[in-house]
């Protein structure tokens, strides 16, 4: 039998390649049943978690693999603490005793304002660091429109007036310059 000639085995070799650029292109930004997939594939554990006693100056021993279905560990090597991966009494203690106030900022501008800014300070109110003294920053161009959400003894919510930028660019901009004014330059 004779050899194919080789012009088909390099049209054969480049629609390869392309096949597997395809798959890829859907993988990457098409087929959303493909990105569903994702959750399957595990997540990455700080390669420090291996070491017998990971410890934080503020949450004390951490835990990165009671959460093995999300990130515990940023690109470059930083652990992200998650509930589960830390005893919340020992960030409370250590928080008592260096009296701190964590303070949380958000930016409703737009219909951010009235689309998500509620909804985004009750389940704030439930989830985040609750028993803690919190002050809730919301930077919006209209003050007056903020909604009332009842918080826990020791939560403020402050409200900063804001210009309101025409182009989504310019706000993104301008929100650290807008955080440094703020919060004390």
């Amino acid at each position: 039998m004779p050899s194919p000639p080789p012009r088909t085995w390099k049209r054969l070799f480049w629609l390869l390649i392309l096949f597997a650029l395809g798959l890829l292109g859907l993988y990457l930004y098409g087929l959303p049943v493909i990105r569903h997939l994702e959750v399957l594939i595990p997540m990455g554990v700080c390669p420090s978690a291996r070491m017998a006693l990971l410890r934080d100056n503020f949450t004390g021993l951490l835990h990165p693999w009671a959460r093995p279905e999300v990130l515990t560990c940023t690109s470059w090597g930083a652990p992200i603490i998650w509930d589960g991966t830390f005893d919340p009494a020992v960030a409370q203690r250590e928080a008592l005793q260096q009296n701190l106030t964590i303070g949380l900022t958000v930016f409703a501008v737009g219909r951010y304002l009235e689309k998500y800014l509620a909804r985004f300070l009750e389940t704030a109110e439930q989830h985040f660091m609750v028993g803690q003294r919190v002050v809730y920053y919301v930077f919006t161009e209209r003050p007056d429109a903020v909604p009332r959400v009842a918080l826990a003894p020791g939560r403020l919510l402050r409200v900063e007036r804001v210009a309101r930028e025409r182009r989504w660019q310019d706000v993104s901009m301008q929100r650290m310059h807008t955080l440094h004014e703020a919060l004390g330059a």
